[in-house]
């Protein structure tokens, strides 16, 4: 088990070594859990963690040329969970 954190939230959750990926690169499935989900009845029933909380909130946090929020290429450390 592994912290995944960044500037605005952190998750817990299992992790694995691959060369598939490039050094210092993390990926992590979006959508596979709901922990966090404040008022969403249905979703926050579906356990795993919560990859939204990694991303910035709010109107300073959008992506200038699209227009959406930023998902990708976000800064984060990763270390060793506490429970691990």
């Amino acid at each position: 088990m592994v912290r995944v954190r960044s500037a605005t939230g952190e998750v817990c959750l299992p992790a694995s070594l691959t060369s598939d990926m490039m050094p210092g690169s993390v990926a992590l499935p979006h959508g596979g859990g709901h922990t966090k989900a404040d008022g969403l009845t249905v979703a926050s029933t579906t356990a795993g963690a919560n990859a939204n909380v990694l991303a910035a909130d709010g109107p300073d946090a959008i992506e200038p040329i699209s227009g959406m929020a930023h998902f990708t290429g976000i800064l984060v450390e990763v270390e060793l969970s506490p429970s691990a």
